[in-house]
Parts: structure tokens; sequence; C-alpha cells
């Protein structure tokens, strides 16, 4: 009897750890095809998200191209914007710093006190997307010339929400500069909320090359490429800067500029002492004085007798000898 007992005992603890063994079996399985079918279902999502974002950005630059189309003349630029050419026109000759008064639009947005006007800040309304980014380092570095720091509503990581941070940097800005050439819904509703501010406002619109036309309200600029840009916006910009001022801002124009560079690296040329040493603080210093003066150098190299200065433009370059200097341009700046 005792030995049956024990058989039955022996019997029990097998079966039971075989019924452990199942359904601990069972679970890791249940676990696996769980863990399986998250991480497909997470695949699948990341794959949708790629997919959408991609055909988000094709049509994005459809839209680009056929609002291109619909402003293409000077007339089909005026019929899309006649509003905002309308309320330019209505702004002073001279821009005014006075602090923007206190409202309950404001409010809601935490703004609950009055910010003090920078006056050199700038704030930039642009699309925030590869096809604008050109556009904003030339308006930055026009800007920067003119001793102006302009910035754009996604440059810092914010927790707060993304329209009070902009709306904050707006109150506070000397004045708006605009990018309106894509019809960015964004960029209107923020223009349109600046022009009730009463901030001073500039336009600028790209046109499709070879169509130029003017239209002629207060600070708008058309443009058919980066040169363009550069010289239209230098010019606003630097009248800009001179009101309030008892000695005028004069802003150099980009022959200026090249000239200024090519000066200060004959200088360094002549007066470079001799020994391999120096020649690395030389491509350093040049490297810098182009920084300095808004340049968008891709390379300087110097040659080993040090008497000739290559540099690597981002539409061209530059050759530089203690007495001459030459610029090679590959196309016009677009």
């Amino acid at each position: 009897m005792q030995e049956l007992s024990g058989h039955s005992l022996e019997f029990f603890l097998i079966t039971a750890t075989l019924l452990g063994i199942v359904i601990s079996t069972g679970i890791l399985f249940l676990i696996l095809v769980t863990y399986r079918d998250r991480s497909k279902s997470r695949y699948d999502e990341e794959r949708h998200e790629a997919r959408l974002s991609a055909m988000r950005e094709t049509f994005e630059r459809q839209l680009q191209s056929v609002t291109a189309q619909l402003m293409a003349t000077e007339q089909r630029w005026r019929d899309v914007n006649h509003l905002l050419v309308s309320a330019q026109r209505r702004q002073p000759e001279k821009i005014e710093t006075q602090p923007v008064p206190r409202s309950r639009f404001l409010q809601s947005t935490g703004i609950s006190n009055e910010l003090p006007i920078d006056n050199k800040l700038v704030l930039v309304l642009t699309p925030f997307d590869q096809a604008h980014e050109a556009d904003f380092r030339t308006i930055v570095e026009v800007c920067r010339s003119a001793g102006f720091h302009c910035v754009r509503g996604d440059e810092e990581n914010i927790s707060e929400d993304i329209l009070s941070h902009v709306l904050k940097i707006m109150v506070r800005a000397r004045f708006v500069i605009a990018n309106i050439g894509s019809r960015n819904p964004n960029v209107y509703y923020e223009l349109g909320i600046a022009q009730a501010l009463d901030k001073p406002t500039i336009l600028i619109s790209r046109t499709i090359e070879g169509v130029s036309f003017d239209v002629s309200a207060r600070r708008i600029l058309i443009y058919e490429n980066q040169t363009q840009l550069r010289e239209g916006l230098l010019q606003m910009v630097a009248r800009i800067a001179s009101e309030g001022s008892s000695t005028p801002v004069v802003v150099p124009t980009i022959s200026e500029i090249y000239d200024m560079l090519s000066s200060r690296v004959q200088r360094i040329l002549r007066e470079m002492p001799p020994g391999e040493d120096y020649r690395a603080a030389a491509v350093e210093q040049i490297e810098g004085i182009s920084r300095a003066l808004g340049l968008r150098t891709k390379s300087v190299t110097m040659s080993k007798d040090k008497k000739r200065v290559q540099l690597e433009l981002e539409n061209g370059r530059m050759s530089i000898t203690p007495s001459s200097f030459t610029r090679t341009i590959d196309r016009d700046e677009d």
C-alpha cells in the first residue's frame, strides 16, 4: 500500500512538472506572439508614417510648383496678394519702435505683461522646409551684416505652445520679415497677426526665373534668385537700421564684401612669415574673416609657397594673390 502511494506521489509530481512546463511554454509562446505582433504593428505604423511623410513632401512640392505658376506674372501676383499689398501701403515710411499694448488675445496666449522692444531682434516668418532654407540663410546673413539678430519659430526646443512662442518673439521684435512666396497658411496667419499688432513688416516673394516685375508698395521685395534677394534686402534692412540713429548705417554691397575679403587676404599673404605653422594659422584666420563678412565659404586652401589662396564658395570660387584676385561664378545664385 505504501509502495502504491509512493508511485502515486511520483506520478503526481511528474504530471505536475510536465503540466508546469506546458503552461510555462504556453505563456512564453503567448508573450513572443504578442511581442511579435506589437513589433510588427509598430513597424507597420512607422512605415505608414514614412509613406505619409513622403506623400506630404511630394504634394508640398507640387503645390509650390502650382503656386509659382499662379503668381508667375505681376497681375497674378497682385490678384493673389492684393490685401497684403494694401496693408503694406498703409505702413508708415519710418519704423517706430513702440511696445505692443496688451490685449485679451495676447493674454490668452500667455503674454500678460508688456514686453520691451529689442531693437536688434528680427522675426522671420517662413515655411520650415528645405525649399526655403537658402532664402532663410540669406536673410540671416543680410540682417547680421546690418547688426540685427534674426530668428524663426523652430530654432529653439520649446515646451510651450508654438504660437505663444512665436508671438513672444513677434512682440519683442523690431520688425518682421515674411516669405509669402509659397502661400503657406501658417506664414499668412502669423503675418496677419503681425500687421494687426502694428508691427513693421518686410514681405519677400520669389518669382519664376526670367519673369521679373515690381510691386510699388513699401517694403515688398520680388526676387528671382539669391543675388536679387540679398541685394534688395540689404537696401531695405540698411534703411531700417539707419532710422533712429544719428549716423546712417551703410551696408556694403556683395561686390564690396568680396573686395574687403580679398584686401584682407592679400594683406595676410604679404605679411606671412616663413614656416609651415603660420600657414595653417593663416588659413584659419581667413576662414574667420569670411564668416565675419557673412559669406558661405566651403573651403579655404593655401599654396605651399604661400603666394595664393583658393576659396571655394557656395556659388563659385576665388583665387587671391598678394597683388590680385579673381572670382569665378558657376552660375547666377539661385
